[in-house]
């Protein structure tokens, strides 16, 4: 197209897929810009744009329209902008071009569309049913023991960063070993009772410390929802990796709480009865870890699940026989009391102090063992290790549990999302079908 005399031009192009398009138009020999909205250009189902009225233009714009009154032809898919000499004033026409054609489907396209959409949910559906794909090492990119060792690396890392954390933590437990070994220092042999406060108050102390972790917990699930929801491992491995990577965390926490505790109250000064009650105390750190993780798996927010670990311990501690003897509760409470998480460390502890040791002397003469009194209270050497094989059962009981109630929140996240998915898809095909009644009419 050519100017008219005496007015210089500018050249602009209309830029499509593998062909340009280079009109000329008139213009003054300042650089102009190209003017439009996205919704100035219509295209029917033959690719025809249709030109209505340009909006008017006033004079103090700094902006004028150069195409108005000339026609181009593109096909559908082809045009993607319309472009100035400096590249500026771009307008993207793809996603309305694809808009328009998408509302022009037929009724046998709509019906055909919203069947396999059907097909989909229902395969979804039966997918999440089971668990999972079917052929579940088809759905994972990693097997299941690399997904341990890299979520288990991956959470080694995130508690070495938080380092502060940790320190602090260490710390609290170093002071609490050496205030309690200062309180009851050295206690004689005939102590008995001091020696049964300690056990009990030591115990109290190290379960009802451990809700630190729960916002810690609170704040993994939701990355796990995320996901997991997206394939990228399974929760299984997310359990496994979180169970394994605190063991030598806690272990350290135990050392250092166990060492200057031990020592300075007094307790049997012998090396297999040290590591004894340091695996106890490790145990008591892991399974109160473990009951913060389970809780965290399913209180909504920080403050419900301090409040629900909070009265679950304190219930456990009114059972665990130090307050009332079994014997003495009625029986409806009697399943409460073994079920309590203090009852069985508890009992190992008495046992590792006052077992072969004599419990009461009178006139320099042992009259009561330790091993007579821990028998009437039903405490025999037999509950050495059954106690200890009771507490790591509790500890694989609320991990499988908080594993349960993962996979259970996954679940209900990714057939959330699904049924937003499906949502959105019914309202562009109730779209398309109105678009085609009234293309139709």
């Amino acid at each position: 197209m050519k100017s008219g005399g005496g007015v210089e031009s500018c050249r602009c192009e209309v830029e499509a897929v593998g062909i340009n398009y280079h009109i000329t138009v008139s213009a003054r020999p300042h650089p102009l810009k190209i003017w439009s909205r996205p919704d100035d250009l219509l295209l029917d189902a033959a690719g025809d744009p249709a030109a209505p009225a340009p909006p008017p233009v006033s004079r103090s714009s700094r902006c004028r329209l150069v195409l108005r009154n000339v026609s181009c032809r593109a096909r559908p898919g082809e045009l993607l902008a319309i472009v100035g000499p400096s590249g500026a004033g771009k307008s993207t026409l793809h996603l309305q071009q694809q808009q328009q054609r998408d509302r022009r489907c037929t009724l046998q396209q709509l019906f055909q569309q919203h069947k396999l959409q059907a097909q989909a949910e229902d395969d979804s559906s039966s997918t999440l049913a089971a668990g999972g794909n079917s052929n579940g090492q088809h759905q994972y990119a990693n097997s299941w023991p690399v997904e341990v060792a890299v979520l288990s690396q991956r959470f080694f890392k995130n508690v070495a960063r938080t380092r502060q954390l940790f320190a602090c933590r260490t710390v609290c437990m170093l002071v609490a070993g050496l205030a309690l070994g200062s309180i009851f220092y050295d206690l004689a042999e005939d102590k008995v009772a001091e020696r049964v406060g300690l056990f009990a108050f030591l115990l109290t102390f190290l379960l009802s410390s451990t809700t630190e972790a729960l916002p810690v917990f609170l704040q993994e699930r939701e990355i796990l929802a995320k996901e997991t929801s997206s394939g990228a491992y399974r929760v299984s491995a997310y359990a496994v990796a979180n169970a394994l990577v605190f063991l030598p965390f806690q272990l350290v926490l135990a050392a250092v709480f166990a060492a200057p505790a031990y020592w300075l109250t007094g307790l049997r000064r012998t090396a297999p009865a040290f590591f004894y009650f340091l695996l106890l105390i490790w145990l008591v750190l892991y399974t109160a870890n473990s009951v913060v993780a389970c809780f965290a798996a399913a209180a909504p927010d920080f403050v419900v699940g301090n409040a629900a670990v909070q009265g679950v311990m304190g219930s456990f501690f009114l059972f665990s026989g130090y307050f009332i003897r079994r014997s003495a509760m009625p029986a409806y409470w009697v399943p409460m009391h073994y079920l309590s998480l203090f009852k069985w460390p508890f009992e190992a502890l008495l046992l590792n102090e006052f077992g072969g040791k004599c419990a009461a002397r009178a006139m320099g003469v042992c009259v009561a063992t330790g091993d007579e009194v821990l028998r009437r209270e039903g405490i025999g050497e037999e509950c050495r290790w059954r106690n200890v094989a009771v507490m790591v059962g509790f500890v694989a009981f609320y991990r499988v549990l908080g594993y349960a109630v993962l996979r259970v929140r996954c679940s209900l996240t990714l057939r959330a999302a699904a049924r937003s998915a499906l949502l959105s898809s019914s309202s562009n095909y109730s779209a398309c079908f109105s678009a085609s009644t009234s293309t139709k009419a």
